[in-house]
């Protein structure tokens, strides 16, 4: 099994759920780093779904301690187990595989799955990972108020695709009086912070991972933000321009 060598770890359960498409497991660690004066525990996600909705997998996560924000990174492994959203090919070959087949597959995912958790718990590993989270606390949104409102919205909205509500929630957080940093790092916090209101343990889980991704924003994903953060429509222009181009024909 995986649990037990997980347990013998000195790992602890943070979370578990069952919801309708997955199986969700989130463990911490006593590993530890510090970003600024942050303090970061390593923990680890691990997820299956017998309705096809997801393969089994694991991720590293981020867990801060001052107010235990959660966030997922991308080190982590994948397998396509079970479920009936297997292509036909897949559902074909299962008819031609003999029990003692299936169950060796089983036991090399399993292999893959503790050797890779051992990978991420490696004290090293986490502290490269963790050198993106220092990065990029050095990584402020630039401009005044008015500007960063339009550049997180932009971010939010188009780059990682969040609702209204959400947009807002992690708005208000990120513009409160009382957080100061206005950096890559600091809407990260915001919106693993805004995760815990979401009723939701699956997209509560995805802003998990939609927080580390502001992590991993590299120079140009910033420009691209940046310039689509600049373009402010006017319909009037755009209603004369249309009316230029109809009558040219």
């Amino acid at each position: 099994g995986v649990l037990q060598p997980l347990m013998d770890r000195g790992l602890s359960v943070a979370s578990a759920q069952i919801t309708e498409t997955k199986l969700y497991l989130k463990f911490i660690s006593d590993i530890e780093g510090r970003v600024g004066d942050d303090v970061i525990y390593a923990g680890l996600e691990i997820g299956n779904s017998e309705v096809g909705a997801s393969t089994v997998y694991w991720k590293l996560l981020f867990a801060r301690v001052a107010c235990f924000n959660v966030s997922s990174t991308a080190l982590g492994f994948s397998r396509r187990h079970s479920g009936n959203r297997k292509t036909k090919a897949e559902r074909s070959l299962d008819a031609v595989y003999s029990e003692e087949t299936k169950m060796l597959d089983t036991v090399v995912t399993q292999r893959k799955l503790l050797e890779g958790v051992n990978h991420a718990l490696n004290p090293s590993t986490f502290e490269r990972e963790l050198d993106k989270y220092r990065l990029a606390q050095g990584v402020e949104i630039e401009g005044k108020a008015s500007k960063q409102e339009k550049v997180v919205s932009e971010l939010l909205t188009n780059y990682l695709a969040m609702n209204g509500e959400e947009n807002k929630s992690i708005h208000d957080l990120f513009f409160d009086s009382s957080n100061t940093d206005r950096s890559a790092y600091g809407l990260c916090q915001s919106i693993t912070e805004a995760s815990k209101s979401i009723e939701s343990y699956d997209r509560a889980s995805e802003l998990e991972g939609l927080g580390h991704k502001v992590i991993e924003m590299t120079k140009a994903d910033w420009t691209g933000v940046y310039k689509a953060a600049a373009y402010t429509r006017n319909p009037r222009r755009e209603q004369t321009l249309r009316g230029f181009f109809a009558w040219c024909g």
